[in-house]
């Protein structure tokens, strides 16, 4: 039997988690293989758990789909212990006697087609090539996987005309701060901030509104800077983009088929 497993972090707080089960019951309504559920840590069930399920169930093939923004030392190297393989990338796990042939895909957030979902979030709040700037933030790392992911969507929105900047809340640079005034000296009519995060979380309702002086949990405003009134259109994080499922259905299309 074959079957998609997404696996979140996990956190002691609920907004994340949430996420990937609503991104996994979205990704069940377009496949037809049985969805599984797991976490790194802090939820359940953890994957070592989950794993368990599968094998009971008579799952012999799996594709494992890291529900992160990027690959790193998380995707790479726990993920693949916990779920029972030697090392990353495809395997074959041994699982309550059972052997399960494991697919490991990249992380949700390095999908080509992520750039796609980040487009139809600029297009929906209003964005105009010529006249909005656009700000992608990141949470940015010490060792670039966040980092590089970022810029390469930037990089792929850039692409269709728009002028693009990234900033990063922590970590590494540019800051936030400081690639939000530049999309305001560009923008003529507003700022479209979008998030690269997986979840709405406490970075995203207190710690960025306030750096790009909005109150904490707000979705936008009007901020004067140089004479003009520029709108704010503060988007939802990426993570939670129903479009999301389509990214991983075209994954788990590629690996299984139709």
């Amino acid at each position: 039997m074959k079957a998609i497993m997404v696996i979140g972090y996990g956190s002691s707080m609920p907004y994340a988690a949430d996420t990937v089960r609503k991104q996994a019951e979205r990704l069940a309504a377009r496949r037809g293989e049985r969805i599984y559920t797991a976490f790194h840590r802090a939820d359940e069930p953890l994957i070592a758990d989950a794993m368990r399920k599968a094998a009971e169930d008579g799952v012999d093939e799996l594709l494992v789909i890291p529900y992160f923004i990027a690959d790193g030392t998380i995707t790479k190297e726990y993920l693949p212990r916990e779920i029972g393989l030697e090392g990353y990338g495809d395997g074959v796990a041994e699982v309550e006697g059972r052997r399960i042939s494991v697919r490991f895909g990249r992380a949700v957030g390095s999908d080509p087609g992520v750039a796609d979902v980040v487009l139809r979030t600029i297009e929906a709040n209003g964005g105009d090539a010529e006249k909005t700037g656009i700000l992608i933030v990141g949470h940015g790392s010490e060792d670039r996987s966040n980092s590089e992911t970022v810029e390469s969507v930037a990089a792929a929105v850039a692409s269709k005309g728009y002028k693009v900047f990234v900033g990063y809340n922590e970590f590494c640079g540019p800051t936030i701060e400081e690639s939000f005034h530049k999309a305001l000296e560009v923008s003529e009519d507003r700022v479209i901030v979008v998030p690269m995060f997986i979840a709405c979380g406490l970075h995203l309702k207190e710690e960025i509104p306030q750096k790009i002086g909005l109150r904490k949990s707000s979705r936008g405003g009007i901020i004067h800077r140089n004479g003009k009134a520029v709108e704010i259109r503060y988007a939802s994080a990426v993570g939670e983009d129903p479009y999301m499922a389509d990214v991983m259905a075209a994954e788990a299309e590629r690996v299984f088929g139709r």
